[in-house]
């Protein structure tokens, strides 16, 4: 009998001693760099300076080139200011950082070939050609 109540003790001994996962971001195997769960779909933004769900923290831009599956979204953050635009690009790694363009009512965010610009919500381009288009909301 006391040997049953030693056994049972030291499970539950082990059981407590257990520490729960961290609530804030978990992570797997399939994490980056930063340990974000890209199984779960959190990507790391530069902006946020986090792991975020990129279709909580930012603008979603559906598909226009019939190239792309019309399943996978890209998405957009803006810093506070919008002097700069995070990207995130479905296939491709990390996000791209544009810088702000032009005038008030005519800005334009660009990196290389990657241009954004406002037109009923935001387009995004790449070397002029139109691959998504999303609404602020």
């Amino acid at each position: 009998m006391i040997h049953s109540y030693s056994i049972l003790f030291s499970v539950l001994l082990l059981c407590a001693c257990h520490t729960a996962p961290s609530k804030t971001q978990p992570t797997t195997s399939a994490s980056n760099t930063h340990n974000c769960d890209t199984a779960a779909g959190y990507v790391w933004s530069t902006f946020k300076n986090m792991c975020v769900l990129p279709y909580d923290a930012g603008i979603t831009l559906l598909p226009i080139d019939v190239t792309l599956d019309p399943r996978q979204a890209a998405f957009l953050i803006f810093n506070d200011d919008e002097t700069e635009a995070e990207v995130f690009i479905p296939g491709r790694e990390g996000s791209f950082i544009l810088e702000r363009k032009g005038q008030e009512g005519g800005y334009t965010w660009v990196s290389g070939k990657l241009t954004v610009f406002a037109w009923k919500g935001y387009v995004l381009q790449e070397g002029g050609k139109t691959l998504y288009h999303g609404d602020k909301f």
